[in-house]
C-alpha cells in the first residue's frame, strides 16, 4: 500500500528540519512515543539503526528504524520494521517562501498477519494516522 500526505508549515525550512531532527521535540508531535535506543551508527545518518518504542493504547510497539538517506534540509528517508509491518518513508521539505515550508511524506507499507487484514479492511487508517502526525508537527511549529 502506497500513499502520500503533506502539510504546509508557517516556518522557515531550516527551522522545520532542525525541529524534525530534535529528539527533545518528538513527544510533542508523536504523543505515543516512549523512547529510543541507538543500535548502531551515528544517529540520523545514513545506515544508522535505532530502536523506537511507542505506546499505542494498550499495545507497546517496538520498531527498528534504518536511515536510508539524509540529505536534509531537502530530504530524509527511512525504513521501519515492526512485527507485522514494514514501512518505507520518503520525507521532502520544500521552502515555498522564506516563512513557509511544505513537508511531503511518501509512504509504502507492507503488512502481514493481523495488520494485513486491518490494511485490507481500513486502508485509509494508515494514511489518516500519517496525516495526523504531520498536522501535530505543524501545530508544534506554529505555536512555538
Amino acid at each position: 500500500m502506497k500513499y502520500t500526505v503533506s502539510v504546509d508549515i508557517q516556518a522557515p525550512r531550516q527551522q522545520v528540519v532542525d525541529r524534525f531532527q530534535d529528539p527533545e521535540d518528538i513527544k510533542k508531535w508523536q504523543p505515543d512515543f516512549v523512547g529510543f535506543k541507538v543500535l548502531s551508527g551515528e544517529p540520523g545518518q545514513k545506515g544508522s539503526k535505532t530502536e523506537l518504542t511507542h505506546q499505542m493504547g494498550r499495545r507497546r510497539v517496538v520498531m527498528e528504524e534504518t536511515i536510508l538517506e539524509n540529505q536534509l534540509p531537502e530530504r530524509f528517508d527511512a525504513y521501519y520494521a515492526a512485527p507485522g509491518a514494514k514501512n518505507w518513508i520518503e520525507n521532502h521539505f520544500t521552502a515555498l517562501d522564506k516563512q513557509t515550508t511544505r513537508w511531503v511524506m511518501h509512504s509504502e507499507f507492507k503488512c502481514s498477519g493481523f495488520l494485513r487484514v486491518m490494511a485490507a479492511l481500513a486502508p485509509g487508517m494508515f494514511r489518516k494516522q500519517s496525516q495526523k502526525t504531520l498536522d501535530l508537527f505543524k501545530t508544534m511549529m506554529e505555536e512555538a
